[in-house]
């Protein structure tokens, strides 16, 4: 099924160098996305890595293998679970009792449950900040392509990866005099934390809670693990609801 795509990037991405120091090396390095791998300052630890590493998602532990090498031992949920710092932890709860000095490489915030729940247990946690997202300016020609779609009869469905996407698409559509309501009608997340936050600007259903009739004043949506085939899935069914 083709669906038209319409490029709106929500965050940009962008690499910082950190002020790294480490004097001896940790047991395990927890990366929490694909960036904090790319951006990770491999020569200033050269002789350090550890044998243990950790991902948030398949993706990302992808990234791992084909940076540090395809045998890296790494911990990480796997098809089926949720992707997630929650789902992680279920991982590394069994192998708790080795590690003691614990890295989490991540953007300027963020993951600090995961980092709390590291120190509950008795471990020395450390964050390195190795990128920052910052809101995403649309371009005029993306402006006027989006008000085309908005003049269209062609559904919008958005794809919302995290929190931060959320707040920057709202405050770019509140400076163009467009309400969500009316630019959102449909949504996939990845995880429900986002739904939450989406909740924040509009009414929402659950596509499997539909019947064939539409609901009115209400945006159908799906949550997704972070996998690119789960997440065109998602899309699809969408898609293929509001245009039925």
């Amino acid at each position: 099924m083709g669906i038209p795509v319409l490029a709106l990037p929500a965050l940009s991405v962008e690499p910082i160098t950190p002020l790294v120091t480490f004097a001896e090396p940790y047991d395990l390095i927890v990366f929490v996305s694909r960036a904090a791998v790319q951006y990770f300052p491999l020569d200033a630890v050269a002789g350090m890595i550890p044998t243990l590493m950790a991902a948030v998602g398949e993706q990302t532990a992808q990234a791992i293998r084909q940076r540090f090498g395809s045998e890296t031992n790494i911990f990480y949920p796997h098809e089926g679970q949720r992707q997630d710092s929650e789902a992680l932890w279920q991982v590394l709860t069994p192998s708790l009792a080795s590690i003691r000095r614990v890295l989490i490489v991540r953007a300027e915030q963020g993951r600090n449950w995961l980092r709390d729940q590291f120190a509950a247990k008795g471990c020395q946690v450390d964050c390195l900040a190795v990128y920052a997202r910052k809101p995403y300016v649309w371009s005029a020609e993306q402006v006027l392509s989006l008000t085309t779609a908005l003049k269209s009869q062609m559904p919008l469905i958005w794809l919302f990866t995290s929190v931060e996407s959320v707040d920057a698409v709202d405050n770019q559509l509140n400076c163009l005099g467009v309400q969500a309501g009316l630019a959102i009608q449909g949504l996939v997340v990845t995880h429900p934390k986002v739904l939450d936050r989406v909740r924040r600007l509009l009414a929402t259903v659950d596509l499997d809670d539909l019947t064939d009739q539409k609901c009115r004043d209400v945006t159908p949506y799906q949550v997704v693990s972070s996998s690119d085939q789960e997440i065109l899935q998602g899309l699809q069914k969408i898609f293929k609801y509001l245009k039925s």
